[in-house]
């Protein structure tokens, strides 16, 4: 079935959790739904909702706690709010994708609201950086991307912004909130 090896190789790397991205979707909701069942680990998109109640659905979570070295790490998921224009209107129908940036505000603040040191959003929404360093820690240049916007747009502290969906390798930040 579609998928299942690759759900197999993240569960053996162990993963603590991930971002539902546009290709998620593409072979519909009801496979996408067996995969996640199938995962040792929360799949998050806390701009996900469900259009007839307004409400995440429930085989996905906004974002996770993780205790890391005794620090409270919350980690909030968000999904390409354009996937619903990127695949298949029926791979996605019953579904409405929110904008980014205050569906992390209002994760970060219930994360917050119980004991969260550090903030990560892991976006499946991307940033491009014509300069992207030679050196593994050298910061990129010249960077334009959605995720800046939404880092721009964010009112609540975030940590650390891990921007997918362009594959490019990237080192920045914006409005302070450093960006890789």
């Amino acid at each position: 079935s579609w998928g299942a090896a690759t759900i197999a190789s993240h569960n053996a790397l162990r993963y603590t959790a991930a971002a539902l991205g546009n290709h998620e979707f593409d072979w519909g909701i009801d496979t996408l739904r067996a995969r996640v069942r199938e995962s040792r680990f929360p799949w998050l998109a806390a701009n996900i909702v469900e259009t007839a109640t307004g409400q995440p659905p429930s085989w996905l979570k906004p974002w996770v706690m993780v205790d890391t070295l005794g620090v409270r790490v919350a980690v909030i998921g968000v999904a390409l709010p354009e996937t619903p224009w990127v695949v298949l209107a029926n791979r996605v129908a019953g579904l409405t994708f929110l904008p980014a940036a205050p569906a992390i505000d209002a994760a970060v603040r219930a994360a917050r609201s119980v004991g969260a040191d550090f903030v990560v959003a892991t976006m499946h929404i991307g940033v491009a950086c014509l300069n992207a360093g030679t050196a593994p820690r050298e910061r990129s240049t010249q960077c334009v991307g959605d995720a800046l916007t939404v880092a721009d747009e964010l009112e609540e502290k975030v940590d650390l912004i891990v921007a997918g969906h362009t594959h490019r390798r990237a080192i920045t930040s914006s409005s302070s909130v450093p960006i890789i």
